[in-house]
């Protein structure tokens, strides 16, 4: 690839990064502008992570939970060390397809679930030519090919076996432990208390919802994993250890979501396993459905506005808290219905196209219902709907919501066959998946997690490797079939 390149033109090569240097200095002292003197360093990193971009995409996986979110200004933030590493990616799978296009494996673009994944990427395009807000929208969009780009198909080049995924597990876990017992420890400093709990969590999460999704999503991984090693082996000691952690820390996260993921995951898990899951999709939907013709019928849903003096109060105990989250009527419900019907409202506004990507904040007060206001509702952090699904038919109109769910159907039932397919080990890496993808999906309810490196990055990691076993799966079958 990139280093026949280089080693066939290494003269030309060397002469002009020689120029370069040169001219950078050069430019760099007649305009003051000093930070020029790093672009041939950059460069030179550049050349060297082309060369033995492998390397680079394994410790891209180990910083994933350690990354920090900074602002860059004008109401913008990104990740660091991922997200630049994530645009280094995108630029190496451009120049990969330029020049090895054909160590690609068609297979996996074929595949029904990338298909659809690339239909949501294109009627995102769509949506942002039709955006509110445009700079926003299309900063969205640049965001998510880089996401896909290195989580995706990236990934499809580098774990294409067992072996592979053991490395990306072990880095992954490793670093999420690192992060489970640096939190545990601080936490214990202010004697687990329920009110302390973000604090103690940053800053490698915005919150403790971000990071209890982290570690929930990522114990069925743990569960699976462990089954790769010889009973009272090291390593499977250590994963043991390991699952000890990651459920304390998720109980000591407070965090009603992740809590009740675990457990749907486990009901999942007999799901998958009994081929139940286009029943329980279609229970899912129905439910759903349901609940919004009752709700929205004389317009009930006001019948569910708080008494901000009474009811809608934070509880700096865990007990009156799930006592509050019970009658609905903790602060944090309160405030979700309030942003809820708010996106309903605002869902009637663009029907085909939304808002645009990213333009729910921008415009959800003026569409709110002031008897469901809180004490928070002035959304100093610049939250969203706190529903991936709402939030999508908000900025991405009827036509991309229609695309999410079909692409999550798609996902579980097509998944469902990936499992019954696959053999041995990647039989039970098929199914784990599907229960961290379930898990996910149960907090979506409350949040908008795919967006952000960590729970996002492992919900795409998951689909790449679904994809990639079913395409092995496939070429077994068939050569079995050719050779009777």
């Amino acid at each position: 690839m990139f280093s026949t390149f280089i080693l066939k033109n290494k003269y030309p090569i060397v002469i002009g990064f020689g120029i370069f240097i040169l001219a950078s200095l050069v430019v760099g002292l007649l305009t003051e502008q000093y930070a020029l003197f790093a672009a041939p360093v950059v460069v030179a990193i550049f050349a060297f992570a082309m060369l033995d971009w492998k390397k680079l995409y394994y410790l891209f996986i180990f910083c994933i939970p350690l990354s920090i979110t900074i602002s860059v200004g004008e109401g913008f933030s990104t990740d660091l060390p991922t997200e630049p590493i994530m645009i280094f990616f995108m630029l190496v799978l451009f120049t990969y397809c330029l020049f090895n296009f054909n160590k690609f494996d068609l297979e996996f673009f074929k595949h029904p679930i990338i298909q659809l994944l690339l239909l949501h990427v294109l009627w995102l395009v769509v949506t942002v030519m039709f955006a509110q807000i445009f700079k926003i929208s299309f900063k969205y969009l640049l965001a998510k090919i880089w996401y896909i780009s290195t989580f995706v198909f990236i990934t499809s080049l580098v774990v294409k076996n067992i072996s592979a995924y053991k490395k990306v597990f072990w880095l992954l876990a490793t670093s999420m432990a690192l992060v489970a017992i640096i939190t545990l420890v601080r936490h214990y400093g202010y004697g687990f208390a329920f009110d302390k709990v973000n604090n103690t969590v940053q800053p490698f999460f915005l919150n403790h919802v971000d990071y209890a999704a982290m570690l929930s999503i990522l114990l069925p991984y743990l569960i699976f994993s462990r089954t790769l090693y010889k009973k009272f082996s090291v390593r499977r000691a250590i994963i043991n250890v390991f699952i000890v952690l990651y459920l304390a820390a998720i109980y000591f996260s407070y965090t009603r979501g992740a809590w009740g993921g675990v457990i749907i995951g486990g009901v999942a898990y007999l799901i998958f396993k009994k081929g139940l899951v286009k029943w329980a999709l279609a229970a899912s939907a129905l439910t759903l459905v349901v609940g919004v013709i009752y709700l929205t019928q004389n317009n009930r849903y006001l019948d569910m506005a708080p008494d901000v003096k009474k009811k809608s109060i934070y509880h700096d105990e865990l007990g009156d808290h799930l006592e509050s989250t019970l009658k609905l009527q903790d602060l944090s419900s309160a405030e979700r219905k309030y942003r809820w019907i708010a996106g309903m409202r605002m869902a009637t506004v663009h029907p085909i196209t939304g808002f645009g990507p990213g333009n729910f904040y921008s415009f959800y007060k003026r569409y709110t219902v002031s008897a469901f206001t809180t004490y928070v509702s002035d959304n100093p952090e610049k939250s969203t709907a706190h529903n991936y699904f709402l939030t999508t038919i908000i900025e991405q109109g009827i036509i991309g919501f229609a695309i999410f769910l079909a692409f999550t159907a798609g996902l579980f039932i097509y998944g469902q066959r990936v499992y019954e397919r696959a053999i041995g080990p990647e039989k039970g890496l098929a199914i784990t998946i599907l229960v961290s993808l379930v898990i996910i999906y149960c907090q979506l309810m409350l949040s908008e997690l795919l967006e952000i490196d960590t729970v996002g990055g492992v919900y795409l990691l998951g689909i790449a490797i679904l994809v990639g076993i079913d395409v092995r799966s496939k070429r077994r079958i068939n050569k079995l079939e050719k050779q009777l």
